[in-house]
């Protein structure tokens, strides 16, 4: 039996072949290390590491994105516009606790969320407009009403019709929640959007990390550590780089 040395087990933990687009459209190749307070971005090559100011990065790509969500898993919409390829394991009547190979277990609040597509394959319609939720049934039927408390094993809905509904997971195709206002206001500041090999995208504060990993502060509260092994690229906005959609208009 063979045993990896020291520097062979270090090397593992990065994420090799790293291209870093900065704003100013330079690109540096190497291998992504960590992210150091800042945030910045420590990239090895040659045996030599620089640290880059995330703020000055359009995107960090290690590996080709997903086209859709893989491995046959849910997908969960948040209102922001971030996708979780993750599976539904518990929950309450304020937010649920979903399971990902990409960031491990964690709670997000029912509020934050837009809709859950329970089939592979389909996508989710994201917020419905209006005071309803909504659940689309496998069979094809749809029953409006609303989301009285989510669990491992499905939903408990009250519906004007019908009164109170237990509806297991393997009956529904998917779960959509309406909204009366306004999605979350963008945070300030430089934002981090971590795109998963899974098809997942999710968005925050970045935190410093140990090598091989990437530490999110997500928009909607939970504290995710991620591999960067299930890492695709880690896009950034609001430092140097600031799009026009994200801009409050004058007038």
């Amino acid at each position: 039996m063979t045993h990896a040395t020291p520097c062979l087990l270090a090397l593992a933990l990065l994420a090799p072949g790293a291209s870093v687009r900065t704003v100013d459209d330079k690109v540096f190749s190497g291998d992504l290390v960590r992210f150091d307070p800042g945030p910045s971005a420590v990239i090895r090559s040659d045996g030599r590491e620089m640290k880059l100011a995330c703020g000055d990065l359009v995107a960090i790509e290690l590996r080709p994105l997903a086209r859709g969500p893989r491995g046959g898993m849910p997908t969960i919409a948040l209102r922001n516009g971030d996708v979780l390829v993750a599976r539904v394991v518990g929950g309450s009547g304020a937010s649920l606790v979903a399971s990902s190979p990409l960031y491990g277990e964690a709670r997000w609040p029912l509020e934050a969320i837009a809709s859950i597509a329970l089939v592979p394959g389909r996508r989710g319609q994201g917020s419905r407009a209006g005071e309803l939720d909504r659940l689309a049934l496998r069979n094809g039927e749809v029953v409006e009403g609303t989301v009285e408390e989510i669990g491992a094993g499905g939903v408990k809905f009250r519906s004007k019709l019908l009164g109170e509904l237990h509806v297991g997971f393997e009956r529904l195709a998917a779960i959509e929640f309406a909204t009366t206002g306004r999605g979350p206001k963008r945070p300030d500041g430089l934002v981090a959007t971590v795109c998963g090999v899974d098809g997942s995208r999710l968005s925050g504060t970045l935190e410093p990390a140990g090598e091989g990993k990437v530490v999110l502060r997500s928009t909607f509260g939970p504290k995710l550590q991620m591999d960067l092994a299930r890492v695709a690229r880690v896009e950034f906005s609001g430092g140097r780089l600031v799009y026009l959609s994200d801009l409050e208009p004058s007038e």
